[in-house]
């Protein structure tokens, strides 16, 4: 089994000389989230939620303030991991276990250290794929944030096959989300859901957002994400699109009119399946997998949400779709093959699927 190497500092075009299962990368750059974050973020990421909305609301349940947003948090995670190690990536090809683990709050300074926990090589492919753990970290070293990515590498960087063994180094959210979900019980106005949701049950998003070329590179350079793909038009021939995170944040947000109220949103796999690029507008639809109640206020709801580019949701009202969708899906090639044989209308249409939950009251 292998063990988890000294720390190395990545930087610019400096990945180890041999990369191998427990290296650990402790990226250079570190982030202060201020204050006015919040209405950035509100302004990219559309949501109606109270507890993105009323921030007087933490301060009721026990939050000296808002905790930054979760949308954000697994931007910064991702964007940090780009600078000395992502940035030599192909593509982005999914994640995976997205969690708050600790409050985290403006004024914050925030770090990305990475734990490489797997290298394979792709059958047929000239690439590499490398699975990673990546650890948000506060100015008191603790985590308060992570999520576990699988990205394609070019097969040109020296590497060493295998996986290291990390279970004993689980990181769990539970805390975090009891105290939460308890302290809104609380509250006088709490913060009810007052749509339906229905188990086995499809919903059509009504909200689409695009996102411009302008916003693309603005919260590139808020985020410091220095992917070439992502922010250099002559990189390649189809020029510059969107980050995978900017994609997912969207995707969760459009479901905001049909789910609200919801807390402590939780993705378990984002699955990239097409490229977004900028201008295109992104809407989507969502498959509720299932619930299960959490204690004897709340309920624990299991989502699949198919995030759709360039497809008006009134066309996506007169598709029945097939329950085929709602079963595992280990690639992106068998989802594509799935889709062509069962619902065609959509052919390359579908570019993310999320597979994640969330908490309400009922």
């Amino acid at each position: 089994m292998n063990s988890i190497s000294n720390p190395f500092s990545a930087g610019m075009n400096n990945l180890p000389e041999m990369l191998k299962p427990g290296d650990n990368l402790r990226n250079t750059l570190n982030i202060t989230a201020d204050k006015s974050l919040f209405s950035l973020w509100s302004c990219f990421i559309p949501s109606l939620r109270q507890v993105d909305l009323n921030h007087s609301l933490w301060q009721e349940i026990g939050y000296a303030s808002p905790l930054l947003p979760y949308s954000y948090m697994f931007n910064l995670t991702l964007s940090l991991g780009v600078f000395g190690f992502a940035e030599h990536s192909t593509r982005h090809m999914s994640c995976e276990d997205i969690m708050y683990c600790r409050p985290a709050y403006s004024g914050d300074t925030l770090h990305c250290e990475i734990i490489i926990l797997g290298i394979k090589e792709i059958e047929g492919s000239d690439e590499i794929e490398i699975r990673s753990l990546h650890l948000l970290k506060n100015q008191n070293q603790k985590t308060v944030f992570k999520l576990v990515r699988n990205t394609a590498f070019p097969n040109t960087i020296k590497y060493e096959t295998g996986d290291v063994d990390l279970e004993s180094s689980t990181i769990e959210n539970t805390a975090l989300l009891c105290n939460i979900i308890s302290n809104c019980k609380l509250l006088e106005n709490k913060p009810y859901s007052t749509n339906k949701v229905d188990e086995q049950e499809f919903y059509v998003h009504r909200m689409v957002r695009g996102m411009a070329h302008c916003e693309n590179a603005f919260f590139n350079t808020l985020l410091k994400n220095m992917h070439p793909h992502n922010i250099n038009p002559l990189s390649r021939k189809s020029g510059v699109h969107l980050p995978e995170g900017y994609v997912l944040a969207i995707a969760l947000g459009i479901t905001n009119p049909e789910f609200m109220e919801f807390l402590c949103p939780e993705v378990e796999k984002a699955l990239q399946i097409r490229e977004v690029q900028c201008d295109s507008p992104m809407g989507g639809f969502s498959f509720i997998m299932g619930k299960d109640p959490f204690d004897d206020e709340t309920e624990e709801v299991f989502v699949r949400t198919f995030c759709t580019a360039d497809v008006n949701p009134e066309d996506l009202k007169n598709i029945e779709f097939p329950s085929e969708l709602s079963i595992t899906i280990d690639s992106k090639e068998d989802f594509e093959s799935m889709v062509d044989k069962i619902i065609p209308q959509l052919k390359d249409k579908i570019v993310l699927v999320v597979d994640w939950k969330f908490y309400r009251y009922i």
